[in-house]
């Protein structure tokens, strides 16, 4: 890689009439910019649905675009939306401030708005979309399942099959609640095609993108849900060990991040999805493909965890983690990865 200059900025802060930086033309002029003051690299943070205090660390899923950022102008131009319903995707407050709360209330609506003009055409692409990503399947249908439950927590949900993943009953609720999955798979349709658009733009501009890798996932998260077996959980579905740090000159308390750990001791590499997704799964996180760098975030994070559940970070026992493994598993899913960085 060349010595060369770039700058961190997420997507969500860049200014714009929708009240949420996104994949639309701020994103094009930012790099633009980049361009005009001698920069390589664009680096962002997870493009993921952002979870508990707003944040793109918590999210849902590793590999799950956010509707927050999705184009409401492309969806004009899709003519998905009408003129009316692109006015009222318009923030009403100022352009240098997120408020979460409207924003995602307003962009669901939009969502169902654009969902609700879809043609046979795009669903068909729709489908494609789905077979070419086994991820999405376990996607949509906890997302759906979310939503009939009020958003709570997968260990809250009133169905204890569903909790626990049980086959029959997954199969059964999509069933049921097809129409509701297929629009959470339109939402993941719509999001990753403008991401691949965006992206070919700002490379031709000479632009380079930096992602994060997924390390950890969130407790409340699809990929918990789905692959218990591979995260240190007890029989009630509760974690027995969660990520941190122990107390340093950063903190003095400690870090306690609640991340759930990986069971080293059952499978000594990353999840089936995150292998799939280091080898070149194109995901929200660090799509592979053209100029694109990545980055390996929180290095102190590998080593020391706090184990169980505390009310503050400097309570509790702290043992080491398996960061050396934590390490092999990456090298071995990026290894020959190198393309036009």
């Amino acid at each position: 890689m060349r010595r060369s200059a770039g700058v961190l900025l997420h997507i969500t802060s860049l200014p714009g009439v929708y009240g949420i930086g996104g994949f639309g033309k701020e994103a094009i002029d930012f790099a633009k910019k980049l361009k005009e003051a001698g920069m390589a690299y664009w680096q962002v943070l997870p493009f993921t649905n952002p979870g508990s205090g707003d944040s793109p660390y918590q999210s849902d899923s590793a590999f799950a675009g956010s509707p927050l950022i999705i184009d409401p102008e492309d969806l004009y131009d899709r003519k998905l939306l009408t003129k009316d319903e692109l006015e009222k995707c318009k923030y009403p407050g100022s352009c240098y401030s997120v408020d979460y709360a409207w924003v995602r209330e307003n962009r669901m609506q939009m969502l169902k708005d654009a969902y609700a003009k879809v043609d046979e055409a795009i669903r068909k692409e729709m489908l494609k979309f789905e077979k070419e990503n086994p991820w999405v399947k376990d996607v949509i249908v906890f997302q759906a399942i979310k939503e009939t439950q009020g958003q709570k927590a997968w260990w809250d949900w009133d169905d204890k099959a569903l909790q626990k993943h049980d086959a029959k009953a997954v199969a059964a609720f999509e069933k049921e609640h097809r129409e509701l999955c297929e629009f959470y798979l339109f939402i993941q349709y719509i999001f990753y095609a403008q991401w691949t658009k965006l992206k070919e733009k700002i490379n031709e501009i000479g632009i380079s993108v930096i992602g994060d890798i997924p390390i950890y996932v969130s407790g409340d998260s699809c990929d918990v849900w789905a692959n218990r077996s591979l995260f240190q959980t007890n029989k009630d579905g509760s974690f027995k060990s969660v990520a941190g740090v122990p107390p340093d000159y950063f903190c003095e308390d400690g870090q306690l991040w609640g991340n759930p750990v990986y069971d080293w001791a059952q499978k000594r590499l990353l999840p089936p999805a995150h292998q799939r997704h280091l080898s070149g799964r194109r995901g929200p996180v660090w799509p592979v493909g053209g100029a694109f760098a990545f980055r390996v975030g929180r290095g102190r994070g590998h080593g020391p965890r706090d184990s169980g559940t505390f009310p503050h970070a400097g309570v509790g026992p702290c043992r080491m983690g398996r960061g050396a493994c934590d390490g092999v598993a990456i090298a071995r899913g990026v290894s020959g990865m190198r393309r036009g960085l």
